[in-house]
């Protein structure tokens, strides 16, 4: 499924899921412990996971969602949210996978480009997945923290 990236370090399956699909639970709780919690966020997260123009990847070890990303379909473009990985599976190769098939899946879909809001510490890891800076910083009024936008042309 994925066009740029080496293989992760550990053995993975990509699928998209639905809300109604029994490994949802794990999304819900990766999300959780990896962008909310970690950071002491207290506003009220509101996910819209049943949002019609979603389509929610997971990376799958074994049983196990060890990686999940988001497809917001916006017309011809997409916003990429709510990338995650698991802590002890970070640094792996997982993110990187998870993009490109975000990034194939918009390809495929003919869409002029992706964006996404990246936290500050991320930024990085986007600009080598070829994303670009747009725009000034801005804090999000649930997380509180500094983010930037970044784009992709497909086109």
């Amino acid at each position: 499924m994925s066009e740029v990236a080496d293989a992760p370090e550990i053995e993975v399956e990509l699928k998209f899921i639905t809300p109604a699909d029994p490994l949802f639970a794990q999304v819900e709780k990766l999300r959780w412990d990896v962008l909310i919690e970690p950071f002491d966020l207290t506003g009220e997260v509101t996910w819209d996971d049943d949002d019609p123009h979603s389509s929610h990847l997971v990376a799958v070890a074994g049983d196990r969602v060890v990686g999940y990303a988001r497809l917001i379909e916006q017309g011809d473009v997409a916003q990429i949210r709510h990338v995650a990985v698991l802590p002890e599976e970070q640094r792996a190769g997982l993110g990187t996978v998870l993009m490109a098939a975000l990034v194939a899946e918009a390809r495929r879909r003919e869409l002029a480009h992706v964006w996404l809001n990246s936290r500050m510490p991320a930024v990085r890891f986007y600009e080598r997945l070829g994303f670009e800076r747009v725009g000034e910083t801005f804090y999000t009024p649930v997380v509180h923290l500094e983010h930037v936008r970044m784009e992709l042309a497909l086109q």
